[in-house]
């Protein structure tokens, strides 16, 4: 493979495990995000027929995997073919006929496992083709609209964001001990006399299902626009280097700088940045910084759905909330009866995302809170600037 090549795939790699993608704006972007596509449009395809086939195993969801398979085999080859490449060679991209095949051949497997499933004979009247054309017409639309959104998903970097912050918060588990440690008796000596009143149970464990979410996401979005807010990330700060030297150094502890050409000026140097750009690098790292917060969250919701098992029983439930409790298990601790109910998740969850909510704002502003926890979400945005900076050229993107 050709080393220019090799390197514009390694690059490509490393801003979508950063959750960036839309920092690298080159001319084969709409190819790559082609390339990306394989993995989720085969999950669209095969997904439905997998989960049927565990759960309603009979002759017409073989036969609808069946015509499945055949139609992706029939494909996979035409496309290679086309490109003049081994028939069953890895696809390099989602091409034209890809598209033309998700879109149109999913419904007839679908037509023809409905078919086989009713065991009703052939109808050939206008009335049967007009209905059944307009079934497949339903059908196509819905591939397009999972095609869409698909293509939504890939390009705007959100399952790159999500495999970035899930290897964050796996990381986070492992490296804030010493914070949960200093934060969470503390915290939980406040929270704790929250939780013991009827007022929490009445309201949190009471209401809606959509007014709680909304409740939830209120708390995370105040949160993530408090962090991602220009006076705790000063992008302007990070997107300038004021020699070399700094450029250098930025990249050193990343995985390609030796295949980066550092530019050689004797002036500062910004990296302009577009407004989608910004947004998605403030979307990161007020992201990144609530990762520790929801270690902490899960600590907090974790000790208090023990302790509400544990010092809350069915009746105390049902006496605050006025309501009969959805019990999710009941157990035995000796000779004590035990209950989890629906109502204790609710009111641990509240806290838990209240409580990582306060951490996350307050230890913005207290250093000892932060002490022994990398601001990871800095460096990130600095590191992404700089590559930025040594891929395109002074005179394009940069300003002396």
């Amino acid at each position: 493979m050709p080393q220019k090549l090799t390197d514009e795939r390694a690059i490509d790699e490393w801003f979508h495990r950063r959750g960036i993608p839309l920092m690298l704006d080159t001319p084969g972007r709409n190819a790559r995000v082609a390339q990306r596509m394989t993995g989720p449009l085969a999950v669209g395809w095969f997904g439905p027929w997998v989960v049927d086939a565990f759960t309603e195993p009979d002759w017409a969801t073989a036969v609808g995997l069946a015509v499945s398979v055949a139609a992706v085999l029939l494909l996979w080859a035409a496309g290679n073919l086309s490109r003049r490449r081994a028939p069953f060679a890895l696809p390099p991209r989602v091409g034209v006929l890809e598209v033309v095949g998700f879109v149109v051949l999913p419904p007839l497997a679908v037509l023809l496992s409905d078919w086989v499933k009713d065991r009703s004979e052939l109808n050939l009247s206008v009335g049967a083709g007009v209905a059944l054309m307009v079934t497949y017409v339903g059908f196509v639309v819905v591939q397009i609209v999972v095609l869409l959104v698909a293509w939504a998903v890939v390009r705007s970097g959100l399952a790159s964001l999500t495999r970035f912050l899930l290897r964050e918060f796996s990381q986070a588990a492992s490296v804030v001990g010493v914070a949960v440690a200093r934060t969470l008796p503390v915290m939980l000596g406040v929270v704790t006399f929250f939780f013991l009143t009827a007022e929490v149970w009445q309201s949190v464990g009471s209401i809606g299902t959509p007014a709680y979410v909304t409740a939830l996401l209120l708390f995370l979005v105040v949160a993530g626009y408090f962090l991602g807010s220009r006076f705790q990330l000063d992008l302007d700060a990070l997107a300038r280097f004021e020699s070399r030297a700094e450029i250098e150094s930025a990249i050193a502890g990343t995985s390609i700088g030796s295949r980066l050409t550092v530019p050689d000026a004797g002036k500062p140097l910004t990296v302009v940045l577009d407004r989608s750009e910004r947004l998605q690098l403030r979307l990161v790292a007020a992201l990144s910084k609530l990762v520790v917060a929801s270690v902490v969250a899960s600590a907090v919701f974790a000790f208090f759905l023990l302790l509400g098992v544990l010092v809350v029983d069915a009746a105390t439930v049902e006496a605050w909330t006025t309501a009969r409790p959805r019990v999710i298990r009941e157990f035995e601790l000796g000779d004590v009866p035990l209950a989890m109910t629906w109502q204790h998740v609710r009111v641990a969850g509240f806290l838990a995302v209240f409580s990582g909510f306060y951490y996350s704002v307050v230890s913005a502003t207290d250093a000892k809170l932060r002490e022994g926890v990398r601001d990871t979400a800095t460096d990130a945005v600095r590191q992404a600037c700089a590559v930025k900076l040594c891929l395109e050229t002074p005179a394009a993107r940069c300003r002396h």
